[in-house]
């Protein structure tokens, strides 16, 4: 710590001061409590004329005082002049000190307040980090719903698209009704129920209509049965009499 003061007082002489000749600054001081009292030595040798011959004495005691932080070392405590200048008029001497007071603080507070810095840039720290590993936190719980929601689409898709192939796909060993209509004319009413059928290896037109109990021409109606293949669907359609 150290703390720059400035003093100003103003001496009144005995008599009228036409020239200051010598002057000197001298000071002591003591710790009281919390404050610092001391005192300004002012002396030195004048003439009552500038033209006189004749010198007199003067000596002037100014006291100070200097309250303290109750934080700070009292065995520390020094007072040093850092400038001193005077003017005088008549038969008054103004002098002008700018003192310093320096001291150090107790360790104990010292430790104490690095301490708290500590603990309050550590504290500072933790919070950082905390937010930190909560965005990260966030940022991967956002990545795990993302791919979750992009799953449940998945399987919802092929879930839509396994519906499909069932009502659509029908093997030989079991067959399903699709559709039924009926159809009328003048003579007689129908019943046409239609099948999906897979044509399998070694399987011909003329062998699945058989197994359909359905004509080869009522087949090329529904089906376009040229260049057909292993694998490609026939629509057969079965009609019964009411």
């Amino acid at each position: 710590m150290k703390n720059v003061i400035p003093y100003t007082k103003e001496i009144i002489f005995k008599s009228n001061i036409g020239e200051i000749c010598s002057i000197s600054l001298e000071h002591e001081e003591e710790v009281v409590g919390n404050s610092i009292e001391g005192i300004f030595k002012v002396s030195g040798e004048y003439k009552t004329h500038e033209i006189s011959v004749n010198k007199e004495d003067f000596s002037y005691d100014l006291p100070f005082n200097i309250e303290l932080d109750e934080d700070i070392d009292k065995a520390t405590i020094n007072v040093d002049i850092e400038d001193f200048n005077y003017s005088f008029a008549s038969d008054v001497l103004k002098v002008n000190i700018e003192f310093s007071v320096t001291g150090e603080r107790k360790q104990e507070e010292v430790v104490e307040e690095i301490e708290e810095e500590k603990i309050e840039e550590q504290s500072n720290e933790e919070e950082r980090n905390e937010v930190v590993f909560d965005e990260t936190i966030l940022e991967k719980i956002n990545e795990i719903e993302k791919k979750e929601k992009e799953i449940k689409e998945e399987i919802k898709e092929e879930k839509k698209e396994e519906v499909k192939e069932e009502i659509k796909v029908e093997t030989k060993e079991e067959t399903k009704e699709v559709g039924e209509v009926e159809e009328k004319n003048s003579e007689e009413l129908e019943y046409i129920t239609y099948h999906v059928h897979i044509i399998k290896e070694e399987e011909t037109v003329e062998s699945i209509c058989k197994i359909y109990n359905a004509s080869e021409s009522l087949v090329s109606e529904y089906n376009d049965l040229t260049n057909i293949k292993i694998g490609d669907k026939l629509i057969i359609p079965e009609v019964q009499d009411e």
